[in-house]
């Protein structure tokens, strides 16, 4: 939550960040949870870490895209 919250953050603040990372948020925002999990499962075996793995990569676009456009929000209005 927290590298999504850095992440998010961060693409608000930068333009150039935001023009270099937006088509992987695009991706990862439109992955089906059951792909990452199976991804998770294949690249970590039947672990807990894979599952906690996949449930992070799950959320983590939803943590950015929230962050991002709060970010932008801030700017927007502190800027006159």
């Amino acid at each position: 939550m927290s590298f999504g919250a850095a992440i998010g953050y961060a693409m608000g603040r930068h333009r150039t960040l935001n023009r270099l990372l937006d088509p992987w948020l695009v991706v990862l925002l439109n992955l089906p949870a059951l792909v990452v999990i199976v991804l998770a499962y294949i690249w970590a075996g039947l672990t807990e870490v894979a599952a906690i793995g996949a449930v992070a990569l799950n959320k983590l676009p939803n943590a950015v895209v929230t962050l991002r456009e709060g970010a932008r929000a801030f700017r927007a209005s502190a800027v006159p």
